[in-house]
């Protein structure tokens, strides 16, 4: 009986021991699992965002670059245009100092200045040099426009491709979020998946451990009855005892056979007590693995408890 307790002691320990080991163990595995995935997906999402990225960067500065190259050729043109103004004034100012050193009036105001041939020449002259610079300032003037022009145009599609652009980097950041939360759910079922195999293979192993005590719970209750039984039977004994030993003090003259029964009577009561004090041995052996299996059940209940709050 001791024996076999001990075993199925033995083989629930190592039971305990090998379902704790094998939780651990898929614990470990759903977490590295876990981590692999959601490292490689945020690798990708950031090579991919970074890579979107550096193409903005290169187009945006492709069109600074060009912008900067337009800005320079207007304002060559407009160097060019204040030069040959400036050349213009050179000339007509030349000329007027001229014709003073000549002698020739050029009072503005003067009557015969202005009907003379001189007068006549000089205006044709400055208003052919104003009529080319007013041309040229036109000219420069519709081809700043255009370039403006052409310069917003492509500014705007920039910046209507950028903001495309954005727009669908926003719905695939919201797409990739949607399919991580869906994994993530996904991760989270599957673990309470397993919570739960494991609250319900724990509930087996508490379950069989109970149907063990139970079983030792009626082995300690024969043994109790052995026991009683036994203290009774010693109690007759002892009492058969002391009647003999009071009838061997009457009858001396059948001591012999008296004090055969006595011994035989010894002999039997040391067995009854050989005997009651291994029950009692057994009894309290018995006492221990029970609450060896309470404590075992305890931990067990607290075990459910933590997974079932996870």
């Amino acid at each position: 009986m001791q024996q076999c307790q001990d075993g199925l002691v033995y083989e629930l320990k190592n039971l305990r021991l090998e379902l704790l080991t094998k939780s651990e163990e898929l614990e470990k595995t759903s977490a590295e699992l876990e981590r692999l995935g959601l490292a490689e997906r945020t690798s990708i999402a950031q090579r991919e965002e970074q890579e979107k990225e550096e193409q903005l960067e290169l187009e945006a500065t492709a069109s600074a670059r060009e912008l900067e190259m337009q800005r320079e050729i207007m304002r060559e043109a407009h160097r060019q245009f204040l030069s040959v103004l400036e050349v213009s004034d050179r000339s007509y100012s030349s000329l007027m100092s001229t014709l003073r050193q000549c002698g020739v009036a050029v009072d503005k105001n003067n009557e015969s200045w202005k009907k003379s041939p001189a007068f006549e020449i000089m205006e044709k002259m400055r208003c052919t040099g104003q009529h080319e610079v007013w041309n040229s300032l036109a000219s420069f003037e519709a081809d700043r426009k255009t370039v403006v022009n052409c310069l917003r145009k492509r500014f705007d599609d920039a910046l209507n491709f950028m903001c495309n652009h954005m727009n669908g980097l926003e719905e695939h950041h919201e797409q990739n979020l949607l399919a991580q939360k869906s994994e993530a759910d996904a991760l989270i079922a599957e673990a309470r998946h397993r919570s739960s195999e494991k609250v319900s293979i724990l509930n087996k192993a508490i379950n069989d451990m109970k149907d063990e005590v139970a079983k030792h719970e009626t082995a300690h209750n024969r043994l109790s009855k052995s026991h009683e039984a036994l203290k009774k039977e010693s109690g007759k004994l002892r009492g058969q005892l002391s009647d003999l030993q009071i009838e061997y003090g009457k009858k001396q003259d059948t001591i012999a056979e008296l004090a055969d029964n006595a011994s035989v009577l010894k002999t039997q009561l040391h067995n009854c007590d050989y005997r009651l004090s291994e029950t009692s041995q057994e009894l309290s052996d018995a006492n221990v693995h029970i609450e060896e299996k309470t404590r075992s059940i305890a931990e067990k209940d607290i075990q459910i408890e933590v997974l079932s709050h996870e």
